[in-house]
């Protein structure tokens, strides 16, 4: 089966970013119990993906990559650059 041809590919890249985080629930929160689920918390990611549009306050990395013509492209995070702790372009 011949390989599909999709031309240059966006650049596989790995970044480890801090997300802005959720509070879990969905009650109606005190704001000690709100403190209590968000003082000193890091939520510390890691994602290594095709960065496929970026912009000078954002990335858009896609974790899975449909080699289609155009390709597509699933798992998909935005992530504002003032999050991103790493970043580094990963060789195959």
């Amino acid at each position: 089966m011949p390989k599909a041809s999709i031309g240059k590919l966006p650049a596989l890249t790995y970044i480890e970013w801090e997300d802005a985080g959720v509070i879990d629930g969905g009650d109606w929160l005190t704001l000690e119990e709100v403190r209590d689920q968000t003082d000193g918390k890091r939520y510390l990611n890691r994602s290594i993906g095709w960065v496929v549009y970026e912009t000078k306050t954002l990335v858009v990395i896609a974790s899975q990559l449909a080699v289609d013509d155009p390709p597509r492209y699933d798992l998909v995070n935005r992530v504002p650059k003032s999050l991103i702790r790493k970043r580094k372009e990963v060789q195959i």
